[in-house]
């Protein structure tokens, strides 16, 4: 038997790889080139099913991965004073009455304020700003998946009040 050397080609045209080339060099009969057909033909035959199954796994743990479940709730508010003219740059409160977990924020522009993430329970919101008096939303019940949206109204301070009252 003679030394046979197997040399595999392959090109890459465009963004796809051509199918592999095979050529047999040394000194060869016909029952050493089909021999070495063969187990060519089977090692091929091998690394196609695993880049398959590779495949197949990978899309199953992408879509595996994927699926989430909400287990959060929000609360989102818009500020505004006595008149109804909101209240940019607002401190805000948000507390978890059971578990004492805390979360401070500032109104937005439009008076807005989103707390994202809240873990389901009984809340408090407490806004205030300088020169209004502090507003208290308490036991706000927030469920999983849940929204809470409303308006809270804060009044003014009166110019003529006095701590000491």
């Amino acid at each position: 038997m003679g030394v046979v050397r197997l040399v595999l080609t392959t090109q890459l045209a465009g963004s796809k790889l051509s199918s592999p080339k095979v050529k047999l060099e040394g000194p060869t009969n016909e029952t050493e080139l089909n021999m070495h057909k063969i187990r060519f033909s089977s090692f091929a035959r091998v690394v196609e099913g695993l880049g398959i199954t590779l495949l197949v796994v990978l899309a199953m743990t992408t879509a595996v991965t994927s699926q989430t479940q909400i287990t959060t709730g929000t609360i989102q508010r818009t500020v505004t004073d006595a008149n109804g003219a909101i209240m940019p740059g607002a401190n805000v409160e948000i507390k978890n009455l059971e578990t004492n977990l805390s979360r401070a924020l500032t109104t937005d522009d439009g008076g807005r304020f989103v707390a994202l993430a809240l873990p389901p329970g009984k809340y408090s919101v407490t806004v205030s700003k300088q020169g209004f008096a502090t507003a208290v939303a308490e036991s706000l019940d927030l469920t999983v998946g849940q929204a809470l949206k409303r308006s809270r109204k804060v009044r003014r301070i009166p110019d003529d009040y006095s701590a000491d009252r």
